[in-house]
């Protein structure tokens, strides 16, 4: 390989590296200050894949922070000033979120509560619609159970560059970005 070729494979392993790093330091909003360096802010209830799409995302360099969204938990007034275009907003269905949060209790070895109610879901995504609703209207919502993981960073991509990205494309991006920084594909 050409001197050129090493070069600009080494920046994008820099930048894949970087964009891993950052998305576990910016995991469940646990650092608020580092949203502005963030290239999306993932938005979005416990358990609807904001961590797993901010690590997917990061395959293709994009520092991307998420944070949860709690009902009964004021919202930090930074997650209002983020660029829109750099903001991903993120809902599921009820049961398929029942069935993930009663799967996480079982390998925890916790018993059910209402955090795995269905009851108590329905009132928790009724609650994220109106909040989306009210203060990020116009904005896009993914909902992470009617699509797969490279799915849902193709609608944040389209989102954050304004104009339609498919999930091949991702996925075979991804895949090509992964073996030119770590010698296989993912």
């Amino acid at each position: 390989a050409s001197e050129e070729s090493k070069k600009l494979v080494a920046q994008l392993q820099s930048a894949v590296k970087g964009a891993t790093d950052f998305a576990e330091l910016a995991d469940d909003g646990v650092k608020p200050h580092l949203w502005e360096d963030a290239d999306v802010v993932l938005v979005g209830p416990s358990r609807t894949g904001k961590t797993t799409l901010a690590k997917f995302l990061a395959k293709l360099g994009l520092r991307a922070a998420n944070y949860p969204l709690v009902q009964g938990e004021d919202i930090p007034q930074d997650l209002f000033r983020i660029n829109r275009s750099k903001l991903a907003l993120l809902t599921t269905e009820a049961a398929a979120l029942q069935n993930i949060r009663q799967n996480r209790m079982k390998r925890l070895g916790m018993a059910s509560s209402n955090y795995a109610g269905l009851a108590n879901i329905r009132r928790e995504l009724d609650w994220v619609k109106m909040l989306y609703t009210r203060n990020f209207t116009g904005f896009p919502v993914i909902n992470t159970a009617k699509c797969t993981i490279a799915e849902a960073a193709s609608l944040v991509l389209s989102h954050m560059y304004g104009s339609h990205v498919d999930a091949d494309t991702t996925t075979r991006l991804v895949n090509l970005i992964s073996m030119l920084t770590h010698g296989s594909a993912t």
